[in-house]
């Protein structure tokens, strides 16, 4: 996993396209994070007004760029407790898995309300 999320958009794809070059040089798959998530993570903390959700035609962008395997992305989740009961954007997920598609897990995708 490489969390590039709080860099702006272009400094995120070349980190994370470098992470990938590497890592699919060694057989090794990699998951990225696009959006950012609510909550505390790596000692830095984000608060849910504050993430950014992910938009789903950056994220096909992002996925044809990077060649990541795995996205991790903002829907309205965080990491750790919630403080109050989590707004989830199952539409946005439904979107963002219509224009990058789903490697894995495919049929939990297909359970989202859409």
């Amino acid at each position: 996993m490489i969390d590039g999320s709080h860099f702006p958009f272009a400094e995120n794809v070349k980190l994370v396209k470098s992470v990938v070059d590497f890592c699919h040089s060694q057989d090794c798959s990699v998951e990225a994070e696009l959006g950012r998530l609510g909550g505390v993570e790596d000692d830095m903390s984000v608060d849910a007004e504050s993430a950014f959700l992910t938009d789903p035609q950056e994220a096909k962008r992002f996925v044809e760029l990077t060649g990541v395997d795995s996205l991790a992305v903002a829907i309205g989740t965080a990491h750790g407790l919630y403080s109050k009961t989590p707004k989830i954007d199952f539409q946005r997920l439904a979107e963002i898995r219509e224009v990058v598609g789903c490697s894995s897990g495919a049929a939990w995708c297909q359970r989202c309300p859409g």
